[in-house]
Parts: C-alpha cells; sequence; structure tokens
C-alpha cells in the first residue's frame, strides 16, 4: 500500500511531550517499513494548533488524497490529525470517499480492520452529538437575542447599513423602499415595480431587481421597526413559526402604510395580475349572478372617449352567458345606492346601553401585560435550560405550555380588535360613499378592495327608455 505520513507539533508540545518531528517521523516511517508499506510522502504542521483544520501541509494531503496519492494515511497518534471528534469524522468521511484508511501508530485507530471500521462508527455517532448539540445551542442563544432586539447576524436588510453592530438608516436606499411601498400601494404590480427599477438602474440588493425581491421587501416587518427570525429553515422552507418582535432600530415605513400593503398582498394573491393592477374599479370583485362565473373589465371607444364595460367572462368565452354588458358608471350608481339602502335600514332603531360597554383599552392592556409575563418566563426557563439546571425535556415541556398561553392571549387581542373594527362599520360606509364621490381611479379601486369581497350583479334590466337597472347583492371583507 502506499502511505503517507501526517506529523504536526506545537511549540509547547515539543517541550514538555517530546512529539518532536524527526521523532514523529522516524516512527510512523518505521511502522510503514514494517507493513510493507511504501511512504509516497510526508506532511508535516510546525507549531500549529489542532484546533481546526486550517493548516497547510493537512490541506495539501487532502487535496492530494483528492487525487488519489495514497492509500493510507498513518500518525503517530490521533491528536496529531485533530483534537475535534467532527473534524475527524469529517476529514475520514472525506478520504473515505477515496478509498483511502487511516492508521494511528500508536493507538487502534484504524479503518484497515473491521474493528477501527467499528470505531469510526462511533466516531460518526459522536461528531453527530455534536453537531445537534452545538446548532441547539446556537439557536436558542439566536432566539435570546432576537426577544431582547437584537440581531442574531446575518445579511443586513436593504435599507440598513450595520455600523458597530446595530442597523442604521441607508437613506439612499430607504428612499428606494418608501418608493417601493408607495408604488405598490398606488396600484402598481410588482412586475411594474421591478420594470421601473431596472429603467432607473437603481441598485438592487442582489444582482438584479425581481418580483420575489420585491415581494419579500413588501412583506418584511424590518421597516416598521421589528425583528423577524426562524422565518426559514436553511434548505427547508417556511417554519410556520417565525419569531417577530420590536427591533432598536429606526423604521422607514409607518405601521399604518405596512399594514395597508399586507392587505393588499393578501387580496391580490387571489387576483390576476391584470385584475389586480388594472384601472378598473371592480375588477377581481365582480361576478356575474346567472352563471357565477367573474365579470372582466373591456373597454370601449367612440371618438376619442373611452367607456369602461364589465362583462361575464364565462359569455365572452365559451357563449353560454345571457348576462349583457354593464357599463361602469351604470354599476356604481347601482352599487351607491344599495350603500345609500344598507345605511339608512342599519342606522333605525340602534340603541346603545351604556350598561352593555366595555373598557377595550382596560382589556387589552391585561392581555398585553400578561403576554410579557409569558415572555419573561420563556427567556427564565431558557436561561436555566442553557445553565443546565433543568433537562431539556422539562425546557421543552414548560416551552410548549408557555406557547400554548400566548397564542391564547394573541387570540384573544385578536378578537378584541375584529369587534373594535365591526364597532366602526356604520361610520367607515358613511365614509365610504363621500370617498368614492371624488376620487381618481386608483384610490377609487383601491378603497373598493379594501372595503369590498364581493359585488354580485343578481340581474339586469333594460328599461323602455333604454336605461338599464341592476339587481345587485355586496359581501363587504
Amino acid at each position: 500500500m502506499r502511505a503517507a505520513i501526517y506529523i504536526r507539533v506545537s511549540t509547547q508540545e515539543q517541550a514538555l511531550e517530546g512529539f518532536s518531528v524527526p521523532a514523529q517521523r522516524h516512527r510512523a516511517a518505521a511502522f510503514c517499513d514494517s507493513q510493507g508499506w511504501s511512504v509516497m510522502g510526508i506532511y508535516a504542521d510546525d507549531g500549529k494548533s489542532a484546533k481546526d483544520t486550517n493548516r497547510p501541509e493537512l490541506q495539501r494531503m487532502l487535496t492530494d488524497a483528492d487525487d488519489g496519492l495514497f492509500d493510507v494515511i498513518v500518525v503517530y497518534k490521533l491528536d496529531r490529525l485533530t483534537r475535534s471528534v467532527l473534524d475527524l469524522y469529517e476529514i475520514l468521511a472525506r478520504i473515505d470517499k477515496r478509498g483511502i484508511k487511516f492508521k494511528s501508530v500508536t493507538e487502534m485507530y484504524d479503518t484497515t480492520t473491521a474493528t477501527g471500521r467499528l470505531f469510526i462508527t462511533l466516531v460518526a455517532a459522536l461528531a453527530q452529538w455534536e453537531r445537534e448539540n452545538l446548532a441547539e445551542r446556537v439557536y436558542f442563544g439566536m432566539e435570546e437575542m432576537v426577544r431582547q432586539g437584537s440581531r442574531p447576524g446575518g445579511t443586513t436588510c436593504y435599507g440598513y447599513d450595520t455600523i458597530s453592530g446595530e442597523m442604521r438608516i441607508n437613506e439612499a436606499q430607504a428612499r428606494i423602499v418608501r418608493h417601493i411601498f408607495d408604488a405598490y400601494e398606488a396600484t402598481q404590480g410588482m412586475r411594474t415595480i421591478q420594470q421601473m427599477l431596472e429603467a432607473e438602474r437603481v441598485p438592487p440588493p442582489n444582482k438584479h431587481w425581481s418580483t420575489t425581491t420585491i415581494n419579500y421587501m413588501l412583506r418584511n416587518p424590518v421597516y416598521i421597526g421589528k425583528l423577524r427570525w426562524n422565518l426559514r429553515k436553511r434548505g427547508k422552507g417556511k417554519t410556520g413559526a417565525p419569531i417577530i418582535v420590536d427591533g432598536r432600530h429606526a423604521p422607514i415605513i409607518s405601521k399604518e402604510q405596512f399594514d395597508r400593503v399586507q392587505r393588499l398582498l393578501d387580496r391580490r394573491r387571489t387576483l390576476p395580475p391584470v385584475a389586480a393592477t388594472s384601472d378598473f374599479a371592480y375588477s377581481g370583485i365582480l361576478r356575474c349572478g346567472h352563471c357565477g362565473y367573474a365579470m372582466s373589465g373591456p373597454s370601449r371607444k367612440y371618438k376619442s372617449v373611452r367607456t369602461k364595460y364589465y362583462a361575464c367572462v364565462n359569455r365572452q368565452k365559451n357563449f353560454k352567458c345571457s348576462m349583457p354588458y354593464i357599463r361602469e358608471d351604470v354599476l356604481e350608481d347601482a352599487f351607491m345606492q344599495y350603500v345609500r339602502r344598507q345605511l339608512e335600514e342599519h342606522s333605525e332603531g340602534v340603541e346603545i346601553d351604556p350598561d352593555d360597554e366595555i373598557d377595550i383599552d382596560a382589556a387589552v392592556t391585561d392581555l398585553n401585560r400578561r403576554l410579557q409575563l409569558v415572555a419573561d418566563r420563556k427567556r427564565k426557563f431558557q436561561t436555566m435550560y442553557v445553565d443546565e439546571l433543568i433537562s431539556r425535556d422539562d425546557f421543552l415541556l414548560r416551552r410548549a405550555e408557555l406557547d400554548a398561553e400566548e397564542k391564547s392571549l394573541r387570540n384573544a387581542l385578536d378578537e378584541i380588535a375584529a369587534t373594535s373594527e365591526d364597532d366602526k362599520i356604520e361610520v367607515t360606509a358613511a365614509d365610504l360613499l363621500e370617498m368614492l364621490a371624488g376620487c381618481n381611479e386608483a384610490d377609487k379601486k383601491a378603497i373598493m378592495h379594501e372595503m369590498v369581497k364581493e359585488v354580485k350583479i343578481k340581474n339586469a334590466d333594460r328599461m323602455d327608455n333604454g336605461h338599464m337597472t341592476l339587481d345587485i347583492e355586496v359581501t363587504y371583507n
């Protein structure tokens, strides 16, 4: 067999233990001679620590191993090669791919025999345990950093620079972030925004601007002063359990605008791109009451005057529906009358008993206080686990209990928020009529999609005088 001899010595070891380079070379060469092996090369790292594998001669030997220049690696003692179980496993796994064996002159570490291969199996198990244990400690440490409002490392988010470990706003990039949010809220689609940024040669956060990048930015709560962590596992997609807490950095976007954009994103996710970004206010929410199909928005021009219509898709494509073309101004008039009738009906006989009023602010304050207590207890148990005061099983059990309590408290807060919104329906609906009367097309569409889930045309009748009357039904968000 062709053998490679690896030698390592640090200055302290040479002085205290006598592991000199000549002594190791002599013993290893004598062993190879006794086995009838030919020495193809000697690799000696003089004065190098075994804390990692970043050693010139070790790396040269591993490169030669990849090239198949020898069949077995011989060391005087295992700790000459490495003192890390994890590093040992990775080295042995690498040379095993080339069919190269490993042998220690003074120890039983020998992959040329069945016993030696059993030992390597045990080493692999220990290496996996060390890797998983290290990953777990790192995970809990990073989680605690995030919960305390500190970034746990990683790439700095576009719009910020990292200075002395703190996130600081990069004003040039922040202007682009604000521009993207404003453009999307003005009903411009992601593809349109991407083309605009590329046309203006705006430096991208990655190699180029993409709709994926823009979507990630629009969804990222870091821009309202939050920290988000554990969104994805490396190579495993989304975790479904991201941690979002208040950060220490300044926001770029207001929370109000961020929330509006999230609602737009959620609605547009189920709409075709054209319906989401066209100037037809009812596109994407209008349905035919005859066949259930959506109604799209074609337009016609007569003497340079553009008139917008809505037509049943089933009629346009399959010729299987009798719903006539509906002019947008006729539809809008019917919609406004419908909303007015609903306001009049709901405003009659509505009385509020003062005894039934609930102190919502006090309830929210109490729920937030209890959430803070849960967070404090989580940190306490995590510290106890890191300090080995409780077992891992006990820690996971307590954390599961606290997660369940936290979820219950957050659900209660969501219910209060939903109830509060329901209490404002009349005011919002009344304001809707005034807003729609004087706004532009883009704002009108944004308001409609914010307020309305579906407008269904149940029937359309043309009167003797040529005018059309519509029977509609509105479902609100």
